[in-house]
């Protein structure tokens, strides 16, 4: 009997294992993938960056990256101070004298 539909590319399923492992190990993995868009992404921000810098330098302003020290950075909030809680409680060594 004739066998009806497509003609098989791979003579066994182990050469098609096979061929899929190849393909699998071939391509990179998805983190590494991200961390190379990541790295594409700064590196264009920065000849961005450094494009706008080159720019405002040509027309005579001074351009400084860093922010000044003295100037404290606006989003952060001034935490509440730390409070010392004493124990209330009486000690183990009072309620053990306890006759109740």
């Amino acid at each position: 009997m004739r066998a009806t539909g497509r003609s098989s590319i791979y003579c066994c399923a182990a050469c098609r294992q096979r061929e899929y492992r190849k393909r699998v190990a071939a391509r990179p993995a998805v983190p590494v993938r991200l961390l190379m868009a990541d790295l594409f992404a700064i590196s264009d921000r920065e000849v961005r960056k450094r494009g706008a810098i080159a720019v405002l330098q040509d027309l005579g302003y001074a351009v400084y990256l860093e922010r000044d020290p003295r100037q404290p950075h606006e989003s952060r909030r001034r935490r509440p101070p730390l409070k010392i809680v004493r124990d209330t409680r009486p000690s183990k060594e009072t309620r053990a004298d306890d006759p109740d």
